[in-house]
């Protein structure tokens, strides 16, 4: 039987990408696991077809410190901007 992990948002970007018939989302999301642990949770794919994918070390089982979370969070979404996505 799994353990049931509550998570509470920190933090949300949502961008989307839009070019000739490509019309894609990207939604990150830093997550509070609890006092001291972190997650960053994404969703991405075409729009109204959205997949998670959660990625961070070590995520199965545990979180990670916040500043490697919000590291991880901002290295994704700053890679996202640089291919041309925008703020939703």
């Amino acid at each position: 039987m799994s353990e049931s992990i509550q998570l509470t948002e920190v933090e949300k970007t949502e961008l989307e990408f839009r070019e000739g018939s490509s019309d894609k989302v990207y939604i990150a999301r830093l997550m509070k696991q609890s006092d001291d642990l972190y997650r960053v949770i994404f969703k991405y794919g075409r729009r109204h077809n959205v997949h998670n994918v959660i990625f961070n070390p070590k995520m199965e089982k545990d979180g990670v410190p916040f500043g490697v979370a919000k590291a991880i969070y901002e290295e994704m979404v700053h890679k996202k901007l640089k291919k041309g996505y925008q703020l939703r």
